[in-house]
């Protein structure tokens, strides 16, 4: 039975309902040299995180993907022991965002950042107890820098070592396109790719990696347009490739320094946009949307 690693343990994928795929429970925008990187009331925003993730899961949401990697803030002791309070599942991400590589990684080769990935999804993240259940990788808009290049490489030997998906923030399909070919030099299955920001791309562009066996990411609900959104759902459907496709709204619940703070809303996610696309295209296709597809991309291989 393929399985979900969750900052609690372990689950069966097939247990999973309702998921948001990309979202953000905490991030530091400022980076790990700045001086006031994760200098914040921790107490403060784990209280109100739990208040938020107690809201979305009166809502239904079964499962939260939180896709913040090392260098922008994460915390797995935060994450579980959130979740632990509200009993809202949490997926956690290891990998590195950008060119944000923590010190104590900053100069370590590719094949000590895939053992550190490594350790993390299989050992444990720190003291949290928990695992990493996906690898996030980012590439500067423009073409991934060496740096990148190096932590996309270690990703992929990560991923190819323990099954587990990689989310790769990459808003333009042609530089997509490049990561994905560092990657597969490493032996890393496109099928096992969840693409971040495809909105930010044409359908035509979409449909060309999904028919690679990737994992099309429409993660901008709420700020891209419900009526585009939903005619590139039923195109990619009608392509033949309705299970290669999930939404969410890339979020986040706290954000450090809060002047960086950004607006999405996961209740309209909820309550406008999916009602709407299920009147549109049918309950079997929300549920393929919301909680088979979701699962299945992020489940270890």
């Amino acid at each position: 039975m393929p399985t979900i690693e969750t900052v609690t343990g372990p689950i069966e994928s097939d247990s999973v309902g309702l998921t948001l795929p990309h979202e953000h429970v905490f991030v530091d925008l400022l980076g790990p040299d700045d001086a006031g990187y994760c200098q914040v009331d921790w107490p403060t925003i784990r209280e109100a995180c739990t208040r938020r993730l107690e809201e979305l899961r009166r809502l239904g949401v079964d499962l939260l993907v939180d896709c913040t990697a090392l260098g922008v803030g994460r915390n797995a002791e935060l994450l579980r022991r959130v979740s632990e309070a509200t009993g809202l599942r949490i997926v956690c991400a290891t990998g590195i965002y950008k060119g944000q590589v923590p010190g104590e990684l900053r100069d370590a080769p590719v094949e000590a950042l895939a053992a550190h990935f490594v350790r993390e999804l299989t050992d444990g993240i720190g003291y949290s107890r928990g695992r990493a259940g996906v690898i996030k990788l980012a590439t500067t808009e423009t073409g991934a820098t060496a740096r990148e290049t190096d932590v996309h490489r270690a990703g992929a030997i990560a991923a190819v070592a323990t099954g587990a998906a990689i989310v790769l923030h990459s808003p333009h399909a042609a530089v997509t396109c490049d990561v994905l070919a560092t990657l597969e030099a490493e032996g890393f299955d496109p099928a096992r790719l969840i693409w971040a920001h495809a909105q930010d791309s044409t359908f035509e562009e979409n449909l060309e990696l999904a028919e690679r066996g990737v994992t099309v990411s429409l993660d901008a609900i709420s700020v891209s347009d419900d009526t585009e959104m939903t005619d590139r759902i039923e195109r990619l459907a009608e392509a033949g490739h309705g299970d290669r496709v999930i939404v969410s709204t890339d979020s986040s619940l706290w954000v450090n320094p809060p002047a960086l703070a950004y607006d999405r809303s996961i209740d309209h996610l909820l309550g406008g946009f999916l009602p709407r696309l299920e009147t549109r295209l049918g309950s079997d296709a929300r549920r393929q949307l919301t909680e088979d597809n979701p699962r299945r991309a992020i489940a270890r291989a």
